[in-house]
């Protein structure tokens, strides 16, 4: 028998408690299972934006630096 991994320990044991629990008890981590699911993504996307925005930034600075200079 393959050992478990992490996941499916971590499953097994959340169907063990599941059996003693009352269905508000399983609604509200259910619930909390989506909203940490979206920070995630949320965070995931934060970091894809900004580092879009880093990288635009340099090229808008290096623009300047390039322009020849006036008197």
């Amino acid at each position: 028998m393959t050992p478990l991994t992490g996941r499916q320990i971590a499953m097994q044991r959340l169907l063990e408690v599941c059996k003693y629990s009352k269905v508000a008890d399983i609604d509200r981590a259910r619930l909390f299972l989506e909203r940490a699911s979206e920070v995630r993504g949320g965070c995931r996307e934060q970091r894809t934006e900004s580092r879009a925005l880093q990288g635009n930034a340099s090229k808008r600075k290096a623009a300047k630096l390039d322009k020849p200079l006036g008197w």
